[in-house]
């Protein structure tokens, strides 16, 4: 197996502990407060990662220390503009346009970066666009404070995702991608500490909720995302991360017995289908030129 196609494989595991985790999160909200949960996924994220992959933790030099807090704050302010987005505006607005960032990864990298991807990899991005519309069932824009920070929060997430193709072939990617958990941990314990009342989960199934949350999507979930992404391009990624509407409304209609509308169901085609033409560059398989001096035979 080709090293980009384990890497892509990795990346929509972790895509799919992502989109399970907007369900998770609303039930832990029940009981916690969003900086209080996210501090409590980060740092047990964090100790999870570290114990398990301690070896790595080796290769830790000033460098990987210097990048990991810079994707801390990105990661801290990505979860913030995504938590009070969805606050003050629709459930429908803010997912189309955190979804933006299958767009701005791409153009990020074609004007800051001088990277262009190859067709298929744009006509996913056009199939993953148009698919976030009909899965979201964006209607219209009246544009609102909620709206901006999720507007934000793509573009910090694009931003993530374009410096963590480069950094994560400058040190060692799994030691960064530890030790970015434990800053995360940090930033939002003292957020937490700033702007909400401390408290803990007080019932046995939140804890569940808040652990799972702390292995599976954060320790398992940034872990991979690093080390994945020494091996594939950030425009790739990102489309990759489109996924995560698909998995987080199938397991709602799964888990919470949510409906789905025909729009819906399209939508999630089209997203999927994105995915594979770019995995499988799809396009190559059609002929760049068509054979204009092909003399036709006679007819009778």
């Amino acid at each position: 197996m080709k090293k980009q196609t384990k890497a892509d494989l990795l990346l929509i595991l972790a895509t799919f502990f992502w989109g399970s985790s907007y369900i998770l999160t609303k039930f832990g909200l029940d009981e916690l407060d969003p900086f209080h949960l996210s501090a409590l996924r980060f740092i047990i994220g964090f100790l999870v990662a570290a114990t398990a992959l301690y070896p790595h933790l080796k290769n830790t030099n000033r460098q990987t220390l210097k990048y990991a807090a810079i994707f801390a704050i990105i990661l801290t302010m990505v979860f913030a503009t995504q938590a009070y987005g969805i606050l003050y505006t629709t459930v429908a607005n803010a997912g189309f346009l955190i979804s933006l960032t299958v767009i701005m990864v791409p153009v990020l990298s074609i004007f800051f970066l001088k990277e262009k991807p190859n067709s298929s990899t744009l006509f996913g991005v056009l199939l993953a666009f148009i698919g976030v519309i009909l899965l979201t069932g964006i209607e219209s824009l009246q544009f609102n404070i909620g709206d901006g920070l999720s507007l934000l929060c793509a573009l910090l997430y694009a931003i993530h995702i374009l410096l963590m193709e480069r950094v994560t072939k400058a040190v060692d990617a799994i030691a960064l991608g530890i030790w970015q958990l434990g800053f995360a941990g940090l930033f939002n314990i003292i957020l937490a500490l700033i702007l909400e009342k401390p408290t803990f989960p007080h019932t046995t199934s939140t804890w569940i909720i808040v652990l799972f949350l702390a292995i599976f999507c954060t320790a398992i979930g940034f872990v991979v995302q690093c080390y994945a992404q020494q091996y594939t391009n950030s425009t790739h990624t990102a489309l990759i991360f489109s996924l995560e509407p698909v998995f987080s409304g199938s397991l709602a209609v799964l888990i919470l017995h949510e409906t789905l509308t025909t729009r819906g169901w399209i939508g999630a085609a089209l997203l999927i289908s994105g995915t594979l033409a770019s995995e499988l560059d799809i396009l190559s398989l059609f002929p760049k030129k068509l054979p204009l001096n092909k003399t036709l035979p006679p007819q009778n």
